[in-house]
């Protein structure tokens, strides 16, 4: 079968993980956008014989939007969820300082309602989650790393209940 083309992005729109629902696949990233926060997290739905539906996803911390830089590393379905992680970049805390920190989104595809979890200071002053796996409770395993300022990353396992709440925390050094 030829490959066909689905959409033409811009320089630095960035396409990172493929996720499989029987309806449909969802590929996962950034999209360029022309605000402060220059990324905003993006995925585009593809349906077999139709445009693909691209979505884009502002995490509003402060209710101010685009003040975050978004980026979804991973992502998969849990039934009609699409789950995604990645990072935030940003002042978190009211605090001045701008850093990374790890981000779960779950996104319904019937209702088009979004959920942001956005990772504390507990889990490090920064950190960024890589990659995502689901198990057959529907809970969401997630790897990535964590640091402080002056960051040399530590692996992190993170477990997280649908909804975002974290239900362990694994260090893996």
């Amino acid at each position: 079968m030829p490959g066909s083309e689905i959409g033409v992005g811009s320089i630095g729109d960035k396409a990172l993980a493929l996720a499989r629902h029987p309806d449909m696949v969802a590929v996962c990233g950034a999209k360029k956008v022309a605000t402060d926060d220059a990324l905003d997290a993006f995925a585009a739905l593809v349906r077999p014989g139709q445009d693909a539906e691209e979505r884009l996803f502002d995490y509003d911390k402060v209710d101010e939007p685009h003040t975050f830089t978004e980026t979804i590393r991973d992502c998969a379905f849990e039934g009609d969820t699409l789950v995604m992680v990645g990072e935030a970049w940003g002042e978190h805390d009211n605090m001045n300082d701008l850093r990374d920190r790890a981000a779960l989104l779950e996104y319904d595809v019937l209702t088009d309602a979004e959920k942001w979890t956005v990772a504390g200071p507990t889990l490090g002053l920064q950190s960024r989650a890589l990659t995502l796996a689901i198990d057959d409770q529907k809970r969401y395993h997630v790897a990535g790393y964590s640091c402080l300022d002056d960051c040399e990353p530590d692996g992190d396992l993170w477990g997280f209940l649908p909804g975002g709440t974290l239900f362990t925390h694994t260090p893996l050094g």
